[in-house]
């Protein structure tokens, strides 16, 4: 499904919500950048494979560094751009194959059952097709793995030509069909552990879209896609909002926990790939302020401001620059349902500027390129099988943070200008 934003004015009832959503709906995914996801992507590895075989298809596994459905790397920027957006692929996909998507931190790193079959799987797929010497270079099991339910496998994509997927597709299906995989029981128990993280019923999930707008000329094509992740914001974080904004209706300072959450994880360049967070030293930054815009029987809107500034050092190779950094503001406004502390509307829009790259944000355009994100709540349930790109990866994403745990003193925003 692509996103809209309602321009009904009612939902947010204060002066400047439809200038607001209109610029929120600019940088949404549009129905071309949504045509991968028409494919019926199933997370849970061993789900895909009980359902392969009752049905008698075959597995398309795509699995890259980040969940390839929310925050994913470079290379998954291009395979959803160069192959999984073509109408012939994904024909293919609806109907003959059972299309699962993953991520690197769950089945290479991970120690579940799934994990090992997998690995068991990979590790075979790259001595048939000879990439040993790819393995040793890379040690990543990113890519598109073909294979049946019992663990055969049949095919291995790691380059992006739309002509060669289909061809290798095409011959996978029929190797597969001469096949016949052994039979195989999983319980309940193997299943629901393969399954991805998900929120609990008290967390509210916020989309965080991103893009490089408007284009400088001449970048490179991936500037034109969008960048995704999810944001998690907590029960005990919103019920601190609401005890705050009980006190007091007028500006305050936003909620800290959630300020550094969206500084060091959320309002950054992910255009072209994942984007390594901004560490506790690394802000200069982070000043948000919160207000009561209207209340009505259980709903509070709340409106929030923000400015933020951080940078990045990499030792810097042939491929990204040796810093990356971002400064900007965002605005937006969010209602909060008192009686569950859930946030059920969240509307958000930020414009900065950013700079230089890092492994997998490369072909960044030169110099200072415009970077604008959206942030809205989700809509689809999708969402509640992705978490946030950084969520299985640092414990930070959901300490509790206060503002000396993540802004740098020294790091003035002086030293960050470019």
């Amino acid at each position: 499904m692509f996103y809209t934003v309602p321009s009904d004015a009612s939902l947010f009832p204060f002066q400047g919500t439809d200038s607001l959503n209109q610029k929120i709906a600019a940088v949404l995914p549009t129905e071309a950048d949504e045509q991968w996801r028409t494919i019926p992507w199933e997370p849970n590895l061993m789900r895909a494979r009980l359902t392969a075989q009752q049905t008698g298809k075959p597995l398309f596994i795509w699995i890259m560094d980040g969940n390839v459905l929310g925050c994913t790397c470079n290379s998954g920027q291009l395979s959803r751009h160069l192959v999984l957006s073509h109408p012939e692929v994904i024909y293919r996909l609806q109907t003959a194959w059972i299309p699962v998507s993953a991520g690197t931190e769950k089945l290479q790193w991970g120690h579940s059952e799934a994990a090992t079959w997998f690995k068991h799987m990979a590790a075979h797929a790259i001595k048939t097709h000879r990439l040993d010497g790819w393995w040793h270079t890379y040690q990543n099991y990113q890519g598109i793995y073909l294979a049946s339910p019992d663990g055969m496998n049949y095919g291995l994509l790691l380059q992006w030509d739309v002509d060669q997927c289909i061809r290798v597709l095409d011959e996978a299906l029929e190797q597969y069909q001469s096949h016949r995989p052994q039979p195989f029981t999983l319980t309940h128990e193997q299943i629901e552990q393969a399954a991805p993280t998900s929120p609990d019923a008290t967390t509210s999930v916020v989309r965080v879209f991103s893009r490089c707008r408007p284009m400088p000329r001449g970048a490179h094509f991936l500037n034109h896609g969008v960048g995704r992740d999810h944001m998690w914001i907590f029960a005990h974080e919103v019920q601190q909002i609401i005890g705050a904004t009980n006190e007091s209706k007028r500006s305050q300072p936003m909620n800290r926990s959630v300020v550094a959450r969206m500084a060091r994880f959320h309002l950054l360049d992910n255009v072209r790939g994942m984007a390594d967070p901004f560490g506790a030293d690394e802000v200069a930054m982070a000043d948000f302020r919160m207000s009561v815009l209207h209340e009505c029987d259980d709903i509070r809107t709340i409106a929030f401001t923000g400015a933020f500034a951080a940078r990045k050092d990499f030792p810097g190779d042939d491929n990204y620059a040796g810093e990356i950094g971002v400064a900007g503001t965002i605005e937006g406004a969010f209602q909060v349902r008192l009686a569950t502390a859930k946030i059920e509307y969240f509307r958000a829009y930020g414009e900065a500027q950013a700079w230089g790259a890092n492994a997998n944000t490369w072909h960044q355009p030169d110099g200072l390129f415009p970077l604008v994100i959206a942030m809205i709540e989700a809509q689809d349930e999708r969402a509640a099988s992705v978490p946030p790109m950084w969520y299985d990866v640092s414990e930070q994403y959901y300490e509790f943070l206060t503002q000396a745990d993540y802004i740098n003193p020294a790091l003035t925003i002086d030293t960050i200008s470019r």
